[in-house]
């Protein structure tokens, strides 16, 4: 199977020192060889590798392709991030693999984690869209405020998942494939009243994500495969 490697923007086709090592020590990568490479950014090249160095491999592009987003709609993903790495790590690798445009790490009331090291994700995220061969890698945001984010948003569609003691419509019934979506999960405590009061002054949608008690993580993901599958109903449709 081939490799699909990363680097930062075509402008400089020279790898960043780990993705080097990881080329010519794990690899062994040689001058000469061929390589499939993107800038997280939609373009595709192919290259063959003119300098093999481990801390600075350097590669000439051959042939070049810009890809269009795979999804006629934007995702941005706002949720409190799960306490435990491992679950959050788990998360963002899948949804990598399924696409996502953006996620905020939430800071609210309830939250169980407060510290991210975004650079230490945005690896991970780098490391998965290689491994599903995708061109895109989603915008990464630091932890944010729930007064700083739930203000003046400008996605087209706004969507609060919490558990609820009145029934509320699943995400499914109402959410579209379509122009700009935000989907927002709160910490395993759930969004406090003030929080979910502050989302309905804004004018978001509230939603179940259905009668079971999700991870936070679990939820993320499901939330954003909701809309992917969506997407896919109504297209063969």
């Amino acid at each position: 199977m081939s490799h699909l490697f990363f680097i930062k923007s075509f402008d400089n086709t020279v790898f960043s020192e780990t993705e080097s090592g990881h080329l010519i020590r794990v690899l062994r990568k040689q001058v000469g060889d061929r390589i499939e490479v993107t800038d997280g950014k939609g373009h595709y090249a192919q290259g063959i590798i003119t300098e093999a160095h481990p801390k600075k491999c350097a590669f000439s592009i051959e042939s070049m392709e810009t890809h269009s987003s795979p999804f006629p709609y934007t995702i941005h993903l706002a949720i409190a991030p799960p306490k435990s790495s491992d679950r959050l790590e788990w998360m963002l690798e899948k949804l990598m693999e399924i696409g996502i445009t953006e996620i905020t790490f939430l800071i609210t009331e309830h939250s169980e984690r407060k510290n991210i090291n975004i650079d230490k994700l945005q690896s991970i995220c780098i490391a998965a869209i290689k491994q599903s061969k995708q061109f895109f890698l989603p915008i990464l945001h630091p932890p944010t405020s729930w007064n700083d984010f739930v203000k003046n948003r400008k996605e087209t569609q706004r969507y609060i998942a919490y558990l609820s003691p009145e029934p509320l419509p699943h995400l499914a019934t109402l959410a579209q494939p379509k122009g700009s979506i935000l989907l927002c999960i709160g910490p395993e405590g759930d969004f406090s009243s003030i929080e979910i009061k502050d989302a309905m002054e804004q004018q978001w949608t509230p939603v179940s994500l259905g009668p079971s008690i999700l991870r936070t993580e679990t939820a993320g993901f499901f939330a954003v495969n909701v809309i992917h599958l969506t997407h896919v109903w109504q297209s063969s449709k």
